[in-house]
This record gives C-alpha cells, structure tokens and sequence, in this order.
C-alpha cells in the first residue's frame, strides 16, 4: 500500500469480464454535445441519437473482434475491425466513416482501454469498455475539451456464448 493511493488491493489475477456477444445501443450520455466538439455538425450529432447501433465482439485472450451496425446508416452502416492487445496502433472508423486510430489498446483491470486519435480533423481521445449493470459501457473522453459520453449496450437475449 502506497500512502495516498486508494487503488482497492485484490488477492490474485483479476478476472476480465466477457465482452463477448451482440450489443445494441439501449441510450447515450452526452452523445450530441460529445460529437459537436469532435467536429460533427449540430444535425449530425442530434441524428446520431436516433441511430441504431449494434456492435458484435468475439473476444478471446490476444484480440477482440469487433462488428459495427448502424441503422439508418449514417455515412459507414458496417464496419469490421480486429483488435489486438496491446497493439501499437489499429485503424478504425467511427459510426460515420471517420478514420481513427486505437492506441495501445489493453486490459487494465475489468476495463478494456486506449488511446483514441481522430486523424482528420485530429482529436486525442481515450475510449474505455466495461460491463456495469449488465450491460456494456462504451465511454469515451476528450480531456483537452473536458467533456466526455458513454452509450450503454444491452445484449440481445438470442446470443449464445459458447
């Protein structure tokens, strides 16, 4: 124990949750606001609310493989990317087709976590995924902007874990 630290102490390997399954966006915090300032104009973000979103991962102990839908389409209606841990750097677009970078993507605890980099117009960003309440929290913050969101994914009852 560090004096000052306050990070809880835990016996063992923690165990990472499952993020496995097919996902559909069930509401988000701040969800506009959060796409007004990384550039999106106000008609955008304020239809990005309306959207249906579902994300499909397959995780395994190297990588998760991520599967994005988006209905009405937006500008980028499917996109597949892999994940691998602790990767430098792995391409990725947004719900609209926006090229982005995952950095150093990694376990830290129960959170699966990394860097977030908007290429054109550039943004930082960090992007964090934990299970709370049932559900998947897909939480992102822009520190230089001081504002952050979270969408909140609710697992579709037919998936089947094997």
């Amino acid at each position: 124990y560090i004096q000052g630290d306050l990070t809880p102490r835990h016996q063992g390997v923690v165990k990472r949750p499952n993020l496995s399954g097919r996902w559909r966006m069930e509401r988000a915090e701040n969800l506009s606001g959060f796409m007004q300032a990384i550039g999106y104009n106000f008609l955008l973000a304020k239809a990005a609310g309306f959207a249906r979103v579902t994300q499909t991962i397959e995780q395994d102990e190297d990588q998760l493989r991520f599967v994005f839908e988006v209905n009405p389409p937006l500008l980028a209606p499917r996109r597949e990317s892999v994940v691998p841990v602790g990767a430098a750097e792995v391409s990725m677009s947004d719900d609209a087709g926006r090229e982005m970078l995952l950095l150093h993507p990694r376990w830290d605890g129960e959170v699966f976590r990394a860097g977030l980099r908007y290429v054109d117009p550039p943004h930082e960003l960090t992007i964090d995924r934990y299970l709370e309440d049932g559900c998947m929290v897909e939480h992102v913050r822009y520190p230089g902007r001081a504002i952050e969101m979270r969408r909140i994914f609710r697992k579709e009852s037919w998936w089947r874990e094997s």
